[in-house]
């Protein structure tokens, strides 16, 4: 049995010391965690079922809002398969 590709990739805010961690636990399932790096807190946050492209997801200057690029397969769906997201990274208190 072929073991599943685990990868993690990191998105930084610009402004403040927060971050995005997109975790990929298989081929098509994702997690997004929150990290303070200043305090090295983490928040664990929605799962994702969907193939997510990397490159193409981006967290805002100031660490509230991720952007994804999905992938959900169904090419004969209304949403014609990819679909970019906008969602609302957790924050975390100081």
């Amino acid at each position: 049995m072929k073991e599943p590709r685990r990868e993690l990739h990191l998105f930084f805010a610009t402004e403040n010391s927060t971050a995005v961690i997109l975790y990929r636990a298989k081929s098509q399932l994702f997690r997004l965690i929150s990290w303070k790096s200043r305090s090295n807190e983490f928040k664990l946050g929605q799962w994702i079922k969907a193939q997510v492209h990397p490159p193409g997801c981006a967290l805002s200057p100031d660490g509230r809002h991720f952007l994804s690029l999905i992938t959900n397969g169904m090419w004969d769906s209304a949403s014609q398969a990819d679909l970019t997201a906008i969602s609302r990274a957790l924050i975390l208190r100081p």
